[in-house]
């Protein structure tokens, strides 16, 4: 191979590193906005999470809704929990009673504001699911002996003995913050699982719920 060719060789592998070091670059950095488009592959069999437990339900429809505890997106080892809806907790000495401060100021799609009654609704529907109603992570809160909402921010966890992996129970993706009056309405129907979305073949319905926290 003459010099002029070996020169060749060599300036362009020189140019296919450099080009890799600057593509490297880019993706060691964080780059915000734009759009992330991703498949789903799978129809969601109903849009209430509460009962639910396939991603089909999560990916499309998580964003639009908010949690009580949520693991810190930005803790790369995913053990780190932060509040999404919650200000602050406590956690009694004995391990017993969880005091959680809700954030003010978040409202639903129709405007209405949350409260703590709607935290309450909603974890009542999925530890304390009343008859024809499914909730398919019922058995992870059994150490929990009652919901309570002493006011319009607080909410109170009283537990039957204590348990290290409740924090986490609440942090779980699938526990949405349902607003109160459509729950109750649902729940006063024949069976709440056709009032969020559910035939009563199991397909997904047409009666989704359509507020959502904002």
């Amino acid at each position: 191979m003459s010099s002029l060719s070996t020169r060749a060789v060599a300036a362009s592998l020189l140019l296919l590193v450099l080009a890799a070091a600057r593509v490297a670059t880019a993706q060691e950095g964080p780059r915000r906005g734009g759009e992330l488009v991703f498949v789903v592959p799978a129809d969601p069999p109903s849009y209430d999470a509460h009962r639910e437990e396939t991603f089909a339900v999560v990916h499309p429809a998580a964003p639009h809704y908010s949690t009580l505890l949520r693991v810190d997106p930005f803790d790369r080892t995913g053990t780190r929990l932060v509040g999404d809806l919650a200000e602050s907790w406590t956690v009694a000495p004995d391990g017993r009673t969880y005091t959680f401060r809700i954030r003010r100021g978040v409202r639903f799609h129709d405007g209405s504001e949350l409260t703590a009654r709607d935290v309450k609704a909603s974890y009542d529907k999925i530890v304390f699911p009343p008859p024809g109603t499914r909730s398919n992570r019922q058995g992870e809160y059994l150490c929990v002996e009652a919901v309570e909402a002493p006011d319009a921010s607080t909410v109170v966890f009283r537990l039957k003995w204590p348990s290290v992996s409740f924090l986490a129970s609440l942090a779980s993706p699938f526990n949405w913050i349902y607003r109160a009056d459509i729950l109750a309405r649902a729940l006063g129907a024949a069976s709440v699982d056709n009032r969020l979305g559910v035939a009563e073949d199991g397909t997904s319905g047409k009666d989704k719920p359509k507020r959502s926290v904002a």
